[in-house]
């Protein structure tokens, strides 16, 4: 949760190691912080 940079579009940015990585919001299913569902498809 902490490496999503932001929503743009349809695709999340996330931010690791320095790189930015677009990964379809379809690909994603549910997001969880400290194990509780903060976003779910």
């Amino acid at each position: 949760y902490s490496d999503i940079e932001r929503v743009e579009g349809n695709f999340i940015i996330i931010k690791q190691q320095g790189k930015e990585t677009r990964v379809p919001l379809h690909r994603i299913r549910r997001v969880e912080e400290e194990g509780v569902i903060v976003w779910q498809r």
